[in-house]
């Protein structure tokens, strides 16, 4: 499509001041229709789509374990490792859609096992304990 300005007065005059400017198009009806045509095909799609019903798709991802009782279930203390195990458990239910409770929590011990093999399951940081005390 193209665009052009009319900016001549009722006389036919050149006049870039006339507050009355109209905006003519040429338009290629083919492309209007071939446009109005996609987006119809979209809207119908979007339709198709909440018949799914794909909105509930995600209680069926409802996890197992809320952090409280990975704290409890895996002997974890709260913190950067439970974070991570919450992250893990997602991931393994979004790839095991048809996993038990029972076979959750044997993957989130043995990705915990590793998480402590590497240090990772106390942030990085020496536990507590083993700090020596500030000097007063």
């Amino acid at each position: 499509a193209t665009d052009h300005w009319n900016d001549d007065d009722d006389d036919g005059n050149n006049n870039n001041n006339n507050k009355n400017s109209t905006l003519s198009l040429d338009v290629d009806h083919d492309d209007v229709k071939a446009t109005v045509a996609r987006y119809a095909a979209f809207v119908d799609a979007v339709r198709d789509t909440n018949q799914l019903d794909l909105d509930a798709i995600w209680e069926s991802f409802a996890p197992y374990y809320d952090g409280n009782q990975l704290m409890a279930e895996l002997s974890v203390e709260g913190g950067k490792a439970v974070g991570l195990l919450l992250e893990e458990q997602r991931n393994f239910l979004l790839a095991n859609r048809d996993a038990s409770k029972e076979q959750c929590r044997a993957h989130l011990a043995h990705h915990l096992d590793i998480l402590r093999a590497s240090g990772t399951a106390d942030g990085g940081r020496k536990s507590r304990s083993n700090k020596k005390p500030r000097a007063s």
